[in-house]
């Protein structure tokens, strides 16, 4: 790949676990059990081990990177933020009683074999995959991530499909069209196949998921009813670039769910979270440009810039319809405190992202704030 950064790409999945502790029983739930139970840290790392994760204390090790991230919190904010090693661990297998949270790394061995691919009907994106880590937290909360860096696509409407395409978990909806039933899906939302590869991950094998588990709906309702209750078991299901990251002490559906294991559940949409870094002189410079009016900014009123923050695909359509509240959304939505150095933040639901130059300044150390 080239040397050159073009943007930065994170993808996260909030996701709920439940450890299953022993007399678990499927029809009864998980609700017969105390949250104290289901939520026992030590266990959860007991689980971990001898797996590809790898738990990794923070510490600056002389990177000044890290400086910069631990010192831009308050200092009781850090025990959530970071794994920051306690008297009582020592090693990565001891967990504190107290700990908030603990982090897990895949480690990433060679960078410049380890990729995300993400195959959509028109055109295949390779990025170079920088990061797998899961951050874990003693409220039954994890967070999956996915961090990577684009060096070879460098127009907008790349990034926009990149953004679009790389989060998607499950189908949005299916379509009934002869023969496969995510043809549709596969056209506006829903990437081809989506493709993973890491050294340290999975025996060194690539996983993919091409969604063809949803092509038919023949056989795919689990009812149970059972001791006068009723449970019905969601036909959704996590991707296998996550799912096979995991040994078999973890389970992602209901009807596999067993003693002694830790159950993930995704908690929101077909949709992660995502992150962006976007370095561009051109859009830059057209973003800060004001309109001939002199009261606004391009920005203000530009459909790259919705279509950015919101994750959608294409500039040239995008998810909102309306003049009047498209304004009102990029107001609500955008940080411009630095418009004139060219350089703008967006926040919504699903995203946080950041439009800037290609200078050194905006590449070594603003992108390192989102990445």
């Amino acid at each position: 790949m080239s040397n050159s950064l073009i943007s930065t790409h994170t993808f996260m999945l909030p996701m709920r676990w439940d450890y299953l502790p022993k007399g678990y029983n499927i029809i009864k739930g998980k609700q017969d059990y105390n949250f104290d139970e289901r939520t026992d840290m030590q266990t959860f790392c007991k689980l971990m081990q001898n797996s590809d994760w790898k738990r990794k204390f923070y510490t600056l090790d002389n990177d000044v990177k890290r400086y910069n991230e631990m010192t831009y919190f308050h200092s009781y904010a850090t025990t959530t933020f970071f794994d920051l090693q306690q008297n009582s661990e020592i090693n990565e297998n001891c967990i504190d009683g107290n700990k908030v949270m603990v982090y897990y790394e895949i480690p990433i061995a060679d960078h410049e074999t380890a990729y995300y691919k993400i195959h959509t009907k028109d055109k295949t994106y390779e990025l170079k995959l920088c990061d797998l880590n899961l951050h874990v937290y003693a409220t039954g909360v994890a967070i999956f991530a996915i961090a990577c860096e684009n060096h070879l696509y460098f127009e907008s409407e790349d990034i926009l499909q990149i953004n679009e395409f790389g989060r998607r978990l499950y189908p949005q909806f299916l379509s009934e069209t002869e023969g496969n039933m995510t043809n549709y899906i596969k056209e506006t939302f829903l990437a081809s196949q989506l493709e993973i590869y890491c050294p340290n991950a999975n025996q060194g094998l690539p996983i993919i998921e091409d969604f063809s588990d949803y092509s038919s709906l023949n056989k795919k309702e689990v009812h149970q009813y059972q001791n006068n209750k009723y449970k019905f078991n969601c036909i959704i299901q996590f991707p296998s670039i996550i799912k096979k990251l995991f040994n078999d002490n973890f389970v992602f559906e209901a009807e596999r769910e067993t003693v002694r294991k830790v159950r993930f559940s995704i908690l929101g949409d077909d949709r992660m979270f995502f992150q962006c870094w976007y370095g561009n002189n051109e859009v830059s410079k057209n973003m800060k440009s004001i309109w001939p009016d002199e009261k606004t900014y391009f920005y203000e009123n530009n459909s790259f810039w919705y279509a950015f923050m919101n994750g959608d695909k294409n500039s040239s359509f995008i998810t909102q319809q309306n003049h009047k509240l498209l304004v009102e959304d990029i107001f609500k939505s955008t940080y411009s405190r630095w418009i004139n150095q060219g350089t703008l933040f967006g926040f919504t639901r699903d995203s946080f992202v950041m439009q800037t130059d290609e200078g050194f300044y905006a590449k070594s150390l603003l992108s390192v704030h989102i990445s």
